[in-house]
């Protein structure tokens, strides 16, 4: 006797998650190619074809994806995260899509997966793998080019990648017990609740960090915006030329955040060789020809009161702190208010190390091969600073509850 078809597991359509692939690498592929073919027909000196305009395009693809590129010995591998953010949002984006076959997929349970089913388990890998399929051909296309990407930096990255995107885009399914009982089960017995709550609040701590990192990124690029219009000016870029070399540049947005934010903690960072600032001095080395760096003070020491700086951090951490605190049932014990409070706290000095880890990296050879946030450092000292706005925010909780 066979089984009937009703009666048989819903078959996983693999070719949807193909397509979901094709579209995330799509969409975040080609922006950058057109904004590449655009700044080469608006140069009247370019000398090579459009082709090798679409192939710059694919190595700032590849780049987003936190592979190193080389030249002649020479090694950049400073990352700009604004790409690697548009490149997960959009293997999020795409992983979604794939929402309704994980929620109605009905094929045998794999219990070395926590009771994932197998199907669900195929669908999620054969996602991943086709984009890391297309992102390895994208890097062969960016080969062409004189700058060649390191493959074995992008292949973690275009494995990476999509996993933060299936893990983002169906944190839904994810979240429900149905997805894997075992693990569900296991999280819900070795996690407390209150850490469980303050897991999201961290989260969006790290966010909040990283746009306190912004302020004195950009009080330096309007203080010194005069400097940074003259150096711009000198590359002679024409009005296109200079629209995108500012869209270029925002591609390091976030990791200007990364340093700012380390300059907040007090370590500070360093722009190659012998430079450094921090709260109390700004020492510059031998900087590359970059308009926004303009904006970085005048070598000198610094006004005593540029150490106010590290109170941002605090308040952060106060008001995060608070938020997770709030996320509990009024009648909460101070022990689970307190266990909130440090979770929250954790999760912001882990994710603001990550960050600051991947916004370092090497800018050229000899006085450039290392730039970025002195990162051991610089999370020992907001470690400290958020603990110190945490411990606040559970000395009113503390003063509220013994009223």
């Amino acid at each position: 006797m066979t089984d009937s078809p009703r009666l048989r597991p819903a078959a996983v359509p693999a070719t949807r998650a193909v397509r979901a692939a094709v579209v995330a690498v799509v969409t975040s592929w080609l922006p950058l190619v057109l904004l590449s073919v655009v700044a080469w027909a608006g140069s009247a000196g370019a000398t090579a074809g459009w082709d090798a305009a679409v192939a710059v395009g694919s190595l700032a693809w590849v780049a987003g994806h936190g592979a190193s590129v080389r030249q002649a010995g020479v090694v950049l591998s400073l990352t700009p995260l604004l790409l690697t953010g548009l490149a997960v949002a959009s293997a999020a984006v795409a992983a979604r899509t794939l929402s309704g076959p994980v929620e109605d997929d009905r094929s045998p349970r794999l219990g070395w997966l926590g009771g994932m089913r197998s199907g669900v388990a195929r669908l999620t890998g054969v996602f991943v793998g086709s984009y890391a399929v297309l992102g390895l051909l994208v890097a062969l296309h960016a080969s062409s080019l004189p700058v060649r990407p390191s493959w074995p930096s992008t292949a973690l990255g275009v494995v990476v990648v999509p996993l933060l995107g299936v893990v983002i885009g169906l944190r839904h399914a994810w979240a429900r017990p149905t997805a894997a009982p075992g693990w569900h089960d296991q999280v819900v017995g070795l996690v407390p609740g209150p850490v469980r709550r303050a897991l999201g609040e961290g989260l969006r701590g790290v966010g909040l960090l990283l746009l306190a990192g912004l302020v004195p990124v950009v009080l330096g690029l309007v203080t010194h915006l005069g400097r940074v219009r003259d150096l711009t000016s000198s590359l002679d870029a024409g009005a296109l030329g200079n629209v995108l070399l500012a869209v270029v540049q925002l591609g390091w947005l976030p990791d200007a955040a990364a340093w700012g934010l380390s300059w907040l903690a007090g370590p500070g960072f360093s722009l190659g060789l012998g430079s450094a600032y921090t709260w109390s001095q700004a020492q510059s080395g031998l900087l590359p020809m970059v308009p926004a760096l303009g904006s970085l003070p005048d070598n000198g020491a610094l006004p005593w009161w540029a150490r106010l700086a590290g109170l941002l951090p605090m308040v952060v951490g106060a008001v995060v702190a608070h938020r997770a605190i709030g996320r509990l049932a009024t009648l909460s014990t101070l022990g689970a208010k307190a266990l909130a409070a440090a979770t929250a706290w954790l999760v912001m000095v882990l994710g603001s190390l990550v960050v600051m880890l991947l916004s370092s990296g090497s800018l050229g050879s000899r006085a450039l091969v290392s730039v970025g946030p002195h990162a051991w450092w610089a999370t020992l000292a907001l470690a400290g600073e958020l603990a110190v706005g945490a411990l606040l925010a559970m000395l009113l909780t503390w003063r509220r509850y013994h009223r």
